[in-house]
């Protein structure tokens, strides 16, 4: 019985927070051919990763120009880009995870991309708010 609870209780939350990704990918909500909805939501997530890497490239532009010892800055641009591999690595581990836990259900596909593009967006977010710059 707790077993079987404890079922209800994760398919409640995953669910939920399914639906709370939708808003993020509106553009896609209408389609309903799986192939198509899967295209539009790698044409979304390529367009928020792009977005992603021009944000970090004009990051490092910008850290070229604060007045602080090479060394240091060497050491922080590449304690920053180790730590962005491991959080890309994170995002993919993190989001896979989403097929074990829908079983492979309907749909487990778009909601592995769904949390892509929510955690790419969440990392862009994040960034501007540490350093103060200009996110699109």
């Amino acid at each position: 019985m707790q077993k079987l609870v404890f079922i209800a209780l994760l398919w409640v939350g995953l669910t939920s927070s399914a639906v709370r990704a939708q808003p993020l990918v509106v553009a896609c909500a209408d389609i309903t051919i799986e192939k198509e909805a899967l295209e539009c939501l790698d044409t979304i997530l390529a367009d928020e990763e792009e977005k992603l890497a021009q944000f970090i490239s004009h990051l490092l532009k910008g850290v070229e120009m604060v007045p602080i010892d090479d060394e240091v800055r060497e050491n922080w641009k590449a304690a920053f880009l180790e730590s962005h591999q491991k959080w890309e690595a994170y995002r993919t581990s993190d989001c896979a995870l989403i097929r074990l836990d829908w079983w492979r259900g309907s749909g487990v596909e778009q909601a592995v991309k769904r949390c892509m593009i929510h955690k790419v967006r969440k990392r862009r977010g994040e960034l501007r708010d540490r350093y103060g710059t200009k996110s699109r």
